[in-house]
């Protein structure tokens, strides 16, 4: 109970930088377009992570690795029904690699 106010307001600062990541542009082009599953995704995680016990008592390991893996079949499934931006190849390689890091952190 001792660090709760500090994990709250660790965890309001991340959903805000990851929120509003796409709100940053350099000169006129969009750099970062985080697809919409990925918001939904997040907010997901960190319902489930906070409702569950089972997940909470989880080794942080272990969840990221398998969140990582729901993410990949999500988009994997995603793109291959609608069309959508793939995973790698040019700038989504990026794209990519971000949107899993603001998984992990």
């Amino acid at each position: 109970m001792k660090y709760l106010p500090r994990t709250i307001a660790a965890l309001v600062i991340t959903l805000a930088i990851f929120f509003n990541i796409e709100r940053i542009n350099f000169g006129k082009a969009e750099v970062v377009n985080l697809d919409s599953v990925v918001y939904v995704l997040a907010v997901f995680i960190v319902i489930s992570i906070i409702s569950i016990p089972v997940l909470r008592r989880s080794n942080v390991y272990v969840l990221g690795a398998a969140w990582i893996g729901v993410y990949l079949a999500a988009k994997v499934l995603l793109y291959t029904s609608s069309g959508r931006h793939p995973l790698l190849g040019g700038v989504y390689t990026y794209l990519t690699v971000t949107e899993v890091a603001l998984f992990l952190i």
